[in-house]
């Protein structure tokens, strides 16, 4: 059956079971995913056929990068923008010159914001030792600041030859190209970690009462705590939603 073969996908899922997913799409395993914008960026999905993007992402430059996700072969695609009411998605359907001939937003950042700094560093430490004499000039006068503190942070450590990267995990995987938050709570059902989320988004979702869904499963929150960052959930059928 075909609806055995469209999975759901989105950045909370642990990287074992995106990984698995991305995999099965790449391999011809499954038809499809229904998606948040978690595959909207760093990931090459392969030979897709088509996007279908639920209301106007906000921006052009992410509609193009949604759109992107198919065609990335020889083999021609096809990306369809389904409007909802608002009015900036009725806007470009009276006007879609507006998107067409309009060029990509321009991205601004202070590049010396310390979480985008210590985001660049975690990668910089995996490749190559850092030394702050030598490179403030890449990283600014803050450097050593922000060295020191990832290092009380565990993720990095000062050796003779430079700082060095020392986490757990790929320092790739340690940083979001599209989120800063670092406050990262655990979805918890029976002791087993289901997927992760930011604070913002446990905020949004996650409230004691909230209904969520992971891989086509509903669970209730059942307690929030904000200390531990812990989201403990219950697994239940129930017959409706909460947003």
């Amino acid at each position: 059956y075909l609806r055995d073969r469209i999975f759901p996908y989105r950045a909370g899922y642990l990287p074992g079971e995106r990984r698995e997913i991305e995999n099965n799409l790449k391999d011809g395993n499954l038809a499809g995913v229904t998606s948040t914008n978690a595959l909207e960026l760093g990931i090459d999905i392969g030979s897709l056929d088509s996007v279908i993007i639920s209301g106007y992402p906000g921006t052009i430059i992410s509609t193009w990068q949604q759109a992107g996700r198919a065609g990335r072969g020889d083999e021609e695609s096809i990306a369809t923008l389904i409007a909802l009411q608002n009015p900036l998605d009725q806007y470009f359907m009276k006007n879609p010159s507006k998107f067409f001939d309009k060029s990509n937003e321009y991205a601004i950042i202070d590049e010396s914001n310390p979480y985008i700094v210590s985001g660049h560093l975690l990668c910089a430490t995996a490749e190559l030792p850092v030394k702050v004499e030598e490179d403030e000039r890449y990283f600014g006068k803050d450097l050593g600041d922000v060295l020191k503190a990832l290092e009380k942070q565990g993720l990095v450590r000062d050796t003779p030859k430079g700082w060095v990267y020392r986490g757990k995990i790929r320092a790739t995987e340690a940083v979001s190209i599209d989120n800063i938050s670092s406050e990262i709570f655990k979805v918890i059902c029976d002791g087993v970690l289901l997927e992760t989320m930011d604070r913002p988004q446990v905020y949004r979702e996650a409230h004691k009462g909230a209904i969520l869904l992971h891989q086509g499963e509903t669970y209730v929150v059942g307690d929030l705590d904000l200390k531990n960052q812990i989201v403990d959930v219950v697994k239940d059928e129930v017959d409706y939603f909460t947003e």
